[in-house]
């Protein structure tokens, strides 16, 4: 695409795919539903506000104001970290591909994970996989638990840990 697009083109391309995306976990997390309408409606919403803060001159890290599907990030608190992670699975060649990164309150990057799992065939595995080694790097970094956010889409797995009881 960056060879036979224009650049407002991949923009416009990579805003749809981030709101069709976000369109999928809302649904998921919050059983809301967005028809294709209002997601062409939020990617332009989203665009414009994405070229606004490009040609903001202030070189600060203000906020930029989220419509529709995108949510405003939030500090987590004074002192917590936020761990995101994800998985992806290629069952053909049975190999997984791991994605982490903590911020602190302020959404700097402390810290960040990609890796390869070969021998893996259950994308329950792999998210299972990839948040144990977001737990096993808080360690490693000397992040207090009580002081971290995990964040991930695997509801099969979110919903195995938060249960009560053994599974």
């Amino acid at each position: 695409m960056i060879n036979c697009l224009k650049k407002e083109n991949i923009e416009w391309i990579a805003m749809i795919m981030c709101r069709i995306w976000l369109r999928r976990n809302i649904l998921i997390f919050e059983n809301k539903f967005y028809s294709p309408k209002q997601v062409i409606q939020m990617a332009n919403e989203g665009l414009e506000d994405y070229k606004s803060a490009q040609m903001s001159s202030t070189g600060s890290r203000e906020a930029v104001v989220s419509h529709g599907l995108q949510k405003k990030w939030k500090k987590p608190g004074l002192d917590v970290v936020q761990a995101n992670w994800d998985a992806t699975l290629d069952m053909e060649n049975k190999k997984m591909r791991v994605g982490i990164v903590f911020q602190d309150e302020e959404g700097e990057v402390l810290a960040s994970v990609c890796d390869v799992k070969q021998h893996v065939d259950n994308l329950a595995v792999a998210e299972s996989m990839t948040l144990w080694r977001a737990i096993e790097m808080c360690r490693e970094l000397s992040f207090s638990y009580s002081k971290v956010i995990f964040e991930g889409d695997a509801t099969v797995v979110i919903n195995r840990i938060n249960k009560e009881g053994e599974d």
